[in-house]
């Protein structure tokens, strides 16, 4: 828990058990009230008290006072008055809302309370009470009486904004329509209640239908023209010829939206929209419309837009109002700048080029110039109408020739001869015909002069586009006109269009008639094959004729005959009976005369108004056509085609086999119903005219109308119907994760399913049931696509989600009935298919266990459970179990706001990559100096304490030569007061200096997602990462020649690791996240700090690589991947595992499970031979104990019960070295593990952690000669095995310094007494003896004797141990003693034994080897100073168990301590109530051992149970606390540091 959070902590705990307590009770009440939202129910016919419209999707919020908000109006068709009191609306969903003075607007001004008169309107308002839940996606709403019963039900399907909903005039039960105006408390506009609502005949009434969504409105008279969607989603459209009175024709784009990345649900336009509203009368419901130019602005180049100019004398002919496609070429690779090509449909035809460049500032596109384009290179172009991008990024556009008979061309009489005047005009000379009409392909789009190439080849006849497949060389050919041909071409080379084969389509109808549901066969017949080239001696063939050569008659062009005699040469037939077989010089007439040419070969020519021909190679399955008018030779009762007129129009799709060959047509989406005496004949709820199209990257089609059935020509969403999917086993859904617990006020619970079969996944008809006491709560899908290995999250507020927590989710309101409720203290959800089978289930916390789909308890919900506590389904990575029971849930859990990195962040060996080795305290500073003097453009770091001066200056230096500096800091260290000064005082100095910085905090929201952030890594330039063990500060990296703690550190040049760690840094740049919060004035340190000067360390002069020899690596990020990373390296070892770290966590707090999974791998690496030595940090020995458990868990229990070869040591210190804060792996000599993560469930599973694994034999060596040197060292006192014998003296004396067990055996070595001299090891080594020298001064005494001799002369027993003269007085110990330099052998009692330490049987004063060696006289000098002594020691021991007595206090203090994992400590007045429930209380459990709660990160540490000061004993710690200061000021007090 960190001390930012603790004071909370009592007051936090009881509002949750409260909170607890009481919700079952509030929430079982409140479910036997909400009703199943899976419903047969239909709206009900109505006579007295009735719902009369409503309003559930208001502009702005929901919850708005009225006007604002959701209503509903009532409405009393009776004769009499009737009190509404204790009335209710209640939803599908379960909400009830109250008919009371809060909701009743005007309810003041009532003449009697409640009372609703006969006739009148009541609108009963959100008004901010919180439970009118209307759903936008359709709702059953219900109007019940003071009793209960249900007086009336309406139902409604989606909803636009702003629009209300009333009754169908012409069905009761049918779901509510559109209205045409809202009339809240007034008679209804359109529908029926309180008088009749009227309406025109239909033709504005109804709903959209359910795969059809309205997104964009045009003026009047306006066609959408132009669609065209770049690689970066950008969607640009145009309105052409608008009503001119009003508007002008229009260029532009919408903005704010990527068109290839949409969201499943798109809000819907409202046909009552007005365009007058917007100056350029473009509507969108979605993104914002941007008008780059309108016809007649002036250009930057000259002229104006739209204008065609003479290519002769270059003045301006006219004006177009025509724009129609528009190309995106970038000239740039973000595609941020580019040309914007634009045709202009005029006969002559235009191109304009617009430079445009994104303003990332405005959030829109700067045109930074333009002009019109000279055509006169190909004969200027006529009509040029759609287009298409080729995949090779060249624009292609389309003639639309609409000619159908070339023999007019050149007849004045001809009605629309004025075309070919005007186009003379242009050119300067009459025009020839064969010159017009093909696909003109823009190359060198990329410059100010680019190249136009007419391709003669792909036919001649009234182009609307053309589309390339992938191939590159099929391409199919629209045909827009009356009585036309779907073309086929096929290129002769890849990505070259200027030679090929041409076909045409030939057709057979399915059996019936209907248009909306018949197909039709494809077969394609062969043409001809050519070339631009020869084409074109042909056109020029016909160059010069003009109205002079017209003779009435008669053709100055390719004659009918000549067309039908080339016919019958290809078929071999004898077409006019004529008994003869004609036959032509060469193929012209398929090129020139390409519609009339394929009909005589018996293509299919009855087509009407074929409009665009789209593809999208990201959603390669169909091609789309749009037939904008069906009827005519379609609908005349003979030929191939024949079906009934939708004068409304018809999108067809033509499935693609693996050749890219088309061999059927259907029909998809059918415009209409078709009124013929309504004012605009189509339904404006529906398609018509349908023209340009696109197909988006998830296969869904934008379709833009260009029609006179509707007043305003629209743009609309298609989604394709796929027919819902019946579970068979063949793939599986499930739920993935959950967070029941929303954000305070943020409404932003959710839960996420996953698609993990190999098919896509049509939801409609599924169900999500949430188990109550009553009846399920059902919400059920509408129609939802789920892609194949795809997620979806679905959430009652996206917007707060993805603000919280970074999670993109979609409403689920939108694509169900509606979002099911999720209770935070438990509960049970249901995933069934249509027929109500249950394909998965979940179950936690006090939920229902006993369902369908799931066995055994429900998943255990960690610590407090919420708000913002996420369960996932395994490690939220990879697919998980599916065992429908906990297990499939208890891997791990997370919190809002924590990151999920799937992605393994494992790289390959590449070119360029070097690293370089570092540590601490030798050179790691100077090196990271040198590192980081080299920045050029940024740095970004990640650190736990940041207070070096050197580094903080060389940071400061950094910023003044303009390098960015991102820095993430934690703002609860665990530290003193002046160190938490100096963090804060770091980041003010580098945050006034220009740098980003950022602390992770505790939110108060929510618990945080992590612990703490205790990364040690940062990334140079975009290039280069440095990995560490160490925090910056003096202690991690002292200055050359100081000391400090042993760290590890590792720099690596390699840009895609970096790019990864870059991505997770930003994730933990996000200020958006609750628990990051931006530098303030509230991170200040206090009056008076002031930054250290400059040490001035110099840096190395330069890092020279100790590799470049590239490598594989891993990156490892905790919480994400780092214990299955970590894992995965150990379980690979083969032979020998070194590991450097501070400390090993033998349990495992944090998560699910008990086994700790990072030792089981040890273990099982053991187990199968793999040496493992195991190096752990001595500082903090005496204060864990799980260091100690480590040491004897690996040493007696591996090693020396199970053979196994392993060793655990303590670092010993070095003068430089004092502490080992490493957390390193050496693994078989070739990989090593560098990071900043300690091995412990704490750090791994909820702190953020950056380490990186490098498998190179090189760097493996320079970091093992390292670990070696730290395995080998030793000191005067570290201890390893805890038998307070140094590790130094067991290993001088060949005693075992890694295990204090004598195996097989319940001895200890420091009780053994190898030299049988009455003194056991642990003695021998306190007095300075020799154990295996019964005599170490060779006095003649025995080692065991010394020390009652010492006593006996009044000498220190450890002196006598090594003198021979220990008293000074000249005679020798021995002579003194008695022994007369003769050996003495100690008899029974005296000293053999191996715990005896009186040196006597205990038998006689007058013994040899008695305590007390008084000889004759009983007060000789030695045993009277023996005797004083004793005396002396028993006054001062009274003396200070009297002042004990006095100083400790009687009671304990009145506060009770509560951990950090919930656990209440004993009663104050109990003994020693503050270590109850740890290690030092042998009767409680160890409270650390919980699974449950926020860890502080610091295992064992004072914040959790009163240890781990490095200079207070633990009575001091308890008395102090007794005395009533807290943990934090003992601290303070005490200026413990913990790193």
């Amino acid at each position: 828990m960190s001390p930012r959070s603790r004071p909370a902590v009592a007051f936090f705990v009881l509002a949750i058990l409260v909170t607890m307590s009481l919700a079952p009770a509030l929430t079982a009440g409140l479910d036997e009230e909400r009703t199943s939202s899976r419903s047969s129910s239909r709206s009900t016919s109505c006579s007295t008290i009735c719902i009369n419209e409503m309003l559930p999707n208001p502009d702005g919020s929901d919850q708005g006072i009225f006007p604002n908000g959701e209503w509903v109006e009532l409405y009393n068709f009776g004769s009499t008055d009737v009190s509404l009191e204790g009335w209710t609306l209640e939803d599908v969903g379960g909400w009830v809302h109250p008919i009371d003075q809060s909701t009743w607007v005007g309810f003041d001004e009532l003449s009697t309370a409640f009372t609703l008169g006969a006739n009148a309107y009541a609108v009963i308002a959100e008004n901010e009470v919180g439970t009118l839940r209307l759903n936008n996606a359709g709702e059953t709403l219900y109007l019940k009486d003071a009793s209960g019963t249900i007086v009336h039900t309406i139902t409604t399907s989606g909803s636009s904004m702003g629009v209300s909903k009333v009754p169908d005039s012409t069905d009761d039960t049918a779901d509510w329509l559109d209205s045409q105006e809202n009339t809240p408390g007034a008679q209804n506009s359109g529908g029926t209640g309180g008088g009749d609502g009227g309406g025109d005949g239909g033709s504005d009434e109804g709903t959209t239908p359910e795969s059809m969504t309205r997104i964009m409105m045009f003026p009047p008279n306006a066609e959408v023209t132009g669609m065209h969607i770049d690689a970066n989603g950008n969607f640009f459209v145009n309105a052409m010829h608008p009503d001119d009175d009003n508007y002008k024709a229009t260029i532009g784009v919408i903005n704010g939206i990527d068109w290839n990345d949409l969201p499943n649900s798109v809000p819907e336009l409202a046909s009552s929209s007005s365009e007058l509203d917007i100056w350029h009368g473009i509507r969108t419901s979605y993104g914002d419309y941007q008008v780059l130019l309108q016809s007649g602005d002036a250009l930057s180049e000259g002229g104006v837009a739209g204008g065609i100019y003479a290519a002769d004398d270059g003045n301006r002919i006219f004006s177009s109002q025509k724009p129609d496609y528009n190309a995106f070429v970038p000239l740039t690779a973000d595609g941020s700048r580019g040309y914007l090509y634009t045709a202009w449909e005029e006969r002559p035809a235009g191109i304009s080029q617009l430079e445009i460049e994104w303003n990332t500032v405005s959030a829109e596109w700067d045109v930074l110039g333009g002009m019109m384009l000279d055509l006169s290179s190909v004969n200027g172009g006529w009509v040029l109408c759609f287009g298409s991008m080729s995949p090779w990024g060249t624009p292609l556009l389309a003639e639309e020739l609409y000619f159908s008979n070339t023999r007019s061309w050149n007849d004045e009489t001809y009605n629309y001869h004025y075309d070919q005047e005007r186009l003379e005009d242009y050119l300067g000379y009459y025009p020839n015909p064969y010159d017009y009409g093909y696909i003109m392909e823009i190359e060198n789009s990329a410059t100010t002069d680019p190249d136009f190439i007419k391709h003669f080849s792909m036919g001649r006849f009234s182009h609307e586009n053309a589309q390339v497949m992938p191939d590159e060389r099929t391409v199919y050919l629209s045909d827009d006109g009356y009585d036309t041909v779907l073309f086929k071409f096929v290129a002769d080379t890849v990505g070259d269009l200027s030679s090929g084969t041409l076909y045409a389509a030939r057709v057979t109808q399915d059996d019936g008639s209907d248009s909306a549901t018949t197909g039709f066969d494809v077969e394609w017949m062969e043409m001809a094959s050519s070339s631009n080239s020869v084409i074109t001696t042909w056109i020029d063939e016909y160059d010069g004729i003009t109205t002079a050569d017209f003779i009435a008659g008669q053709n100055s062009y390719i004659t009918d005959e000549e067309i039908r005699d080339w016919a019958e040469g290809r078929l071999n037939d004898d077409l006019n009976g004529d008994g003869t077989i004609g036959s032509a010089a060469d193929d012209r007439v398929a090129f020139l005369e390409s519609r009339k040419a394929a009909a005589a070969l018996g293509a299919s020519d009855e087509w009407n108004k074929m409009e665009g021909i789209v593809f999208n190679p990201n959603a390669p399955n169909h091609l789309y056509l749009a037939m904008s008018d069906v009827r005519y030779d379609m609908s005349d009762g003979q030929g191939d085609i024949d079906v009934t007129q939708n004068r409304c129009g018809i999108v067809y799709r033509m499935t693609l086999d693996d050749d890219w060959n088309v061999n059927r047509i259907e029909p998809v989406i059918s415009g209409g119903p078709y009124t013929s005496s309504a004012t605009y004949e189509c339904d404006v709820n529906n398609l018509a005219g349908p023209d340009n199209l696109a197909v988006l990257d998830d296969g869904r089609v934008l379709i833009g109308e260009d029609t006179g059935k509707h007043e305003n020509n629209m743009v609309w969403l298609w989604e394709p119907t796929i027919a819902p999917e019946i579970w068979d086993g063949e793939y599986d859904i499930q739920f993935t994760r959950i967070m029941p617990g929303e954000v305070p006020d943020r409404e932003n619970d959710w839960l996420e399913i996953t698609n993990f079969g190999g098919q896509d996944v049509n939801l409609r008809g599924w169900t999500i049931d949430r188990i109550r006491s009553t009846t399920p709560w059902i919400s059920e899908f509408g129609q939802f696509i789920l892609g194949a290995g795809e997620s979806v999250v679905l959430s009652e507020n996206p917007a707060n989600l993805l603000a919280d927590g970074g999670i993109v989710a979609i409403d689920g309101n939108s694509v169900m009935n509606n979002m099911p409720w999720l209770v935070d203290y438990g509960g049970a959800l249901q995933l069934k298919e249509p027929t109500g089978i249950v394909v998965d289930a979940i179950v936690y916390g006090g939920g229902d266990a006993e369902i369908d789909g799931w066995t055994g308890p429900a998943t255990s919900v960690p610590g407090d459970g919420t708000p913002g506590l996420i369960l996932m389904r395994g490690d939220g990575c990879s697919d998980g179990q599916d065992t429908d029971s906990a297990a499939d849930w208890q891997e791990r859990w997370i919190r809002i706001g924590a990151s999920i990195f799937c992605d393994g962040a494992e790289f390959d060996p590449h070119i360029g990559m070097s690293a370089k080795a570092s540590f601490s305290p030798e050179t790691g500073l100077a090196d990271l100096l040198r590192w980081l003097e080299e920045a050029d453009e940024s740095l970004h770091i990640q650190m736990y304490e940041m207070m070096s001066p050197d580094l903080t200056h060389a940071l400061l230096r950094a910023l003044a030569r303009g390098v960015e500096v991102t820095i993430v800091l934690e703002e609860g260290i665990f530290d003193d007061y002046y160190a938490k000064q100096d963090q804060l005082g770091h980041a003010q100095s580098l945050s006034d200096a220009g740098a980003s910085v950022l602390w992770m905090i505790d939110p108060t929201a929510i618990s945080s997602p992590y612990a703490f952030i205790h990364s040690k890594t940062a990334v140079r330039d975009g290039s280069s990462t440095w990995f560490s063990s160490g925090n910056w500060k003096d202690s991690s990296f002292p200055p050359t020649g100081d000391s400090g703690n042993r760290e590890w550190s590792l720099f690596i040049d390699s840009t895609p690791l970096a790019a990864s760690v870059l991505d997770r840094m930003a994730w933990d740049e996000n200020e958006n996240h609750l628990h990051i919060e931006a530098h303030s004035s509230i991170f200040s340190p206090d009056a008076g700090w002031t930054l250290s000067p400059d040490p001035a360390t110099t840096p190395t002069a330069t890092l020279t690589p100790d590799t470049t020899t590239p490598f594989r690596m891993r990156l490892l990020t905790c919480p994400d991947d780092c214990v299955d990373g970590l894992m995965t390296e150990i379980e690979a070892a083969e032979s020998m595992l070194r590991i450097s770290v501070q400390y090993l966590d033998l349990g495992w707090y944090w998560g699910f499970g008990e086994e700790n999974p990072i030792l089981a791998a040890l273990y099982a690496a053991a187990v199968r031979g793999v040496r493992i030595e195991l190096l752990l940090n001595a500082y903090y020995a005496d204060s864990d104990d799980d260091i100690r458990d480590a040491v004897n868990l690996f040493n007696t229990d591996w090693n020396g019960t199970q053979g196994l070869d392993v060793n655990a040591r303590l670092m010993a210190t070095s003068p430089t070295i004092w502490k080992l804060h490493n957390k390193g792996m050496i693994i078989d000599d070739d990989t090593i593990l560098v990071g900043g993560m300690n091995w412990g469930s704490s750090s791994m599973l909820r702190n953020r952690e950056m380490g990186v694994i490098a498998e190179s034999s090189e760097l493996a060596a320079i970091f093992g000669a390292s670990f070696d040197e730290d395995w080998r060292r030793l000191d005067a006192f570290t201890d390893s095995d805890g038998d307070l014998l140094p590790d130094s003296w067991e290993v001088e004396y060949g005693l075992n310094r890694h295990s204090a067990a004598v195996l097989g055996t319940a001895l200890s070595e420091q009780s053994l007494d190898p030299d049988e001299d009455g003194l056991d090891n642990l003695n021998e080594y306190l007095l300075g003896g020799d154990p295996l020298d019964a005599d170490t001064d060779d006095d003649c005494i025995l080692d065991g004797q010394e020390a009652n001799f010492a006593r006996s002369v009044m000498r220190a027993p450890s002196a006598a141990m090594v003198s021979g003269d220990v008293d000074g007085n000249g005679v020798p110990d021995g002579e003194q003693f008695g022994c007369d330099d003769e050996p003495v052998d100690p008899g029974p009692g005296d000293g053999g034994g191996t715990n005896s330490n009186n040196g006597g049987s205990g038998n006689g004063e007058d013994e040899p080897g008695s305590i007390i060696n008084v000889r004759d006289d009983p007060l000789a000098t030695p045993g009277a100073k023996f005797l004083l002594g004793i005396t002396l020691i028993a006054a001062i021991s009274l003396l200070g168990a009297g002042l004990t007595m006095i100083r400790r206090p009687k009671t304990k203090a009145d506060e009770r301590l509560v951990d950090d994992s919930g656990y209440r400590f004993d009663d104050v007045d109990s003994e020693m109530a503050i270590l109850k429930g740890t290690r030092f209380d042998e009767k409680a459990a160890d409270t650390r051992e919980l699974t449950e709660g926020r860890d502080d990160g610091s295992h064992g540490a004072i914040v959790l149970d009163g240890f781990g000061f490095e200079e207070l004993s633990r009575d001091e710690v308890q008395w102090r606390l007794d005395r009533g200061i807290s943990l934090e000021e003992l601290r303070d007090e005490a200026e413990e540091d913990e790193a």
